[in-house]
């Protein structure tokens, strides 16, 4: 396969997989590893932030929603303790 069209298949893949406002984001990239390093950059989580963001949702919960049973609760709060841990 041509270089020129492996490129245009790239690209067109990226471009075919986002959303009107994402595409906004690549919107000036000139080629596929620019659009990747542009949407990498903008939502890699680094390994802290997720932890971060982990721990604020484990202790931000108060009460049980009243819809969930408590064996739902329970496993969502499971989840939430478990993913963490997992990290570091």
């Amino acid at each position: 396969m041509l270089p020129e069209k492996a490129e245009f298949i790239a690209q067109h893949i990226i471009v075919c997989s986002l959303g009107n406002q994402v595409r906004q984001l690549i919107n000036m990239c000139m080629s596929a590893k620019e659009m990747w390093d542009k949407l990498h950059s903008k939502y890699e989580q680094r390994t802290e932030q997720r932890q971060d963001r982990l721990f604020n949702e484990f202790f931000s919960i108060r009460e049980k929603n009243l819809r969930d049973s408590m064996a739902k609760h329970i496993a969502k709060l499971e989840k939430l303790w478990v993913e963490p841990q997992d990290e570091t």
